[in-house]
C-alpha cells in the first residue's frame, strides 16, 4: 500500500520540527501546538500522524534505532561468519554491551 506523498511530508514535517523544538526546550515544555504552528500545520495534521506528543517522540527514537542498526550492520552484510578474533577490541566491546541491552535486541 503506498501512503500520499503528502502526509509522508506532513509526517516528516512534524517530526523534524519537533525535534528542532526539542533542542530548546524539556519533552513536557513543548506542546502540539508549538509544533504545528512552527511547522505550519493544524492539529488535525498532528492528529491524522499521531495519537500524542508521547507516540511522534516514540516513532521518532525507533526510527533513529533502526537507522543506527543500519550503520552497524553495513559493514557485516556481505559476510556469511564473521571472524571475532578479527574484530576490533572497540567492535567486541560495542556488540557484547549490545548484546546485554534487550531493548535493543528486539530491532534485530
Amino acid at each position: 500500500m503506498m501512503i500520499d506523498k503528502r502526509i509522508q511530508r506532513s509526517k516528516s514535517d512534524l517530526k523534524k520540527i519537533f525535534i528542532k523544538l526539542l533542542t530548546r526546550r524539556s519533552f513536557e515544555q513543548n506542546t502540539i501546538t508549538e509544533i504545528v504552528r512552527e511547522a505550519g500545520y493544524n492539529r488535525g495534521t498532528f492528529y491524522s500522524n499521531f495519537e500524542t506528543k508521547e507516540n511522534i517522540l516514540r516513532e521518532i527514537i525507533q526510527e533513529t534505532l533502526q537507522e543506527m542498526i543500519e550503520e552497524i550492520r553495513h559493514p557485516y552484510k556481505t559476510l556469511k561468519r564473521v571472524n571475532m578474533k578479527e574484530l576490533e577490541a572497540k567492535e567486541l566491546t560495542f556488540f557484547i554491551t549490545l548484546k546485554k541491552m534487550p531493548i535493543y535486541l528486539k530491532y534485530y
